[in-house]
């Protein structure tokens, strides 16, 4: 009998190492855990498109959304079109067109389709923007210098989880049924501040996204203080293009928005004291609607200043993750109007907060995290807002505080922001780190040295 016949690999070459067997097993289940990922988004997909095709809408648990806004989007598109004035009345039952001309020049194409196409395509887009801010947000650095999510493998894991839960969120549900923009301005601005600092253009996006809606403009002073002047002033260039070329296409629209002050006008958008304006100044007015004016502007600077200043702190820390969080949540809070669904640029920070306590293994973190996740579950904005919960100016001031519920958790976040740095602030103090004891050495004296000499020394 032949010996070479019977040698094997494993004779020749000895029992596989542990340690790959271990990398394989790794491989395995991450490949496992990413199929029932993926499984889980196609299920919450179907599920909301199943609901969204049983109410001839996109689904929305409390009433029938209709699309509203982006039938004021397609006949803002019609009016440009035609050439009729853009502010010059309601389009679509009571509301204007409340965005920049550069805005319903970028929405002309919807003019151009049957509105089932316009609101399927507004739909699909807007499940896959989820998708993308969702990881785009992960590629935000922390202040280890590493991104949000550092563990590579588990990135296509995590994702269409994340996403699969954040469909339902009632910012993200709004978004889609009334058919409204806020997903792209998401995904711009994360876009944008997920790329590297030196990248060429980098500012663009967010200057595209402030010349489709305002808002946005509170990331140029986060961009410039937090010693990113270049982006900051890519930023205001390319805003200030959308400004010209909304001159250059409807001049006369253009004048009575920007000459006219017609931006400054918060009215048009609605009734800022309606429980669904999640903003600082609409909780102010369901509190107390006789406070003045100046008043609830002083609040919305002080707030503004606080949030931008603790953005700006992460920011040069390393910890963009933490900054684009702070930041969003500050222009939320002080913008005049801030309807519920414009909360959908907050779902992203939920998703790099509930990271951050994950590795912190937080039990409080856990906690406050669960809580928040409940709350945009709940749809309280939508809720108080109903008839049968009364008058949003007669509620009593904890039922109108139950109605503010992304307000308090922004506050709260800008809270933790000040308690947080405040730590860091008094971790750096002398008297945190006292100087070390200096020993007092005797001078060393040689046996060999004769005790005449030791006393003449």
């Amino acid at each position: 009998m032949n010996t070479s016949d019977s040698v094997t690999p494993r004779a020749l070459f000895g029992p596989r190492p542990r340690r790959a067997t271990r990398d394989g097993d790794a491989r395995d289940s991450i490949r496992k855990w990413r199929r029932c990922a993926w499984l889980a988004l196609a299920v919450s997909c179907a599920a909301y498109l199943l609901l969204s095709l049983s109410h001839h809408q996109a689904f929305h648990p409390w009433g029938r959304l209709n699309f509203f806004d982006l039938r004021v989007y397609r006949g803002a598109a019609q009016l440009t079109l035609s050439g009729k004035p853009l502010y010059g009345g309601p389009i679509w039952h009571w509301a204007p067109f409340t965005y920049p001309p550069f805005a319903a020049v970028t929405l002309a194409p919807l003019a151009l389709l049957p509105l089932a196409v316009d609101e399927l395509l507004v739909t699909s887009f807007g499940i896959v923007a989820v998708f993308a801010v969702l990881a785009r947000a992960l590629r935000l650095p922390t202040a280890d210098g590493e991104q949000a999510a550092s563990t590579p493998p588990w990135r296509p894991v995590l994702i269409p989880v994340a996403v699969a839960a954040a469909l339902w969120l009632e910012p993200v549900t709004a978004t889609l049924g009334y058919g409204q923009v806020n997903l792209l301005i998401a995904l711009l601005i994360v876009g944008d501040l997920s790329r590297r600092d030196s990248a060429k253009g980098k500012g663009a996006l967010i200057g595209l996204a402030a010349g489709l809606k305002l808002t946005p403009l509170i990331f140029v002073p986060y961009l410039l203080f937090s010693r990113r002047r270049r982006p900051a002033i890519v930023a205001l260039a390319t805003f200030a293009s959308t400004v010209a070329l909304g001159y250059a296409a409807l001049p006369g629209d253009s004048q009575q928005f920007w000459g006219g002050g017609l931006f400054l006008d918060s009215r048009r958008v609605g009734g800022s004291s309606v429980p669904a304006n999640q903003s600082l100044r609409g909780v102010i007015l369901r509190l107390d609607p006789s406070l003045g004016s100046r008043w609830v502007l002083a609040i919305a600077i002080l707030v503004g200043i606080l949030g931008v200043a603790l953005a700006v702190r992460a920011s040069r820390r390393g910890d963009e993750a933490m900054g684009f969080s702070l930041c969003a949540v500050t222009g939320l809070l002080v913008s005049p109007v801030s309807w519920s669904h414009h909360w959908t640029l907050a779902v992203p920070a939920l998703l790099l907060l509930g990271l951050r306590v994950y590795r912190n293994r937080s039990k409080i973190g856990t906690i406050a995290v669960g809580a928040i996740g409940l709350l945009g579950y709940s749809y309280l904005p939508k809720l108080m807002g109903k008839p049968a919960f009364a008058s949003e100016l007669a509620l009593p001031a904890a039922r109108t505080l139950a109605s503010a519920p992304y307000v308090l958790i922004g506050l709260a976040a800008l809270g933790l922001g000040c308690v947080h740095e405040t730590r860091l602030v008094l971790a750096r103090l002398p008297w945190r780190h006292p100087a070390p004891r200096r020993s007092f050495a005797l001078p060393h004296i040689s046996p060999d040295i004769s005790p005449d000499i030791r006393g003449a020394q």
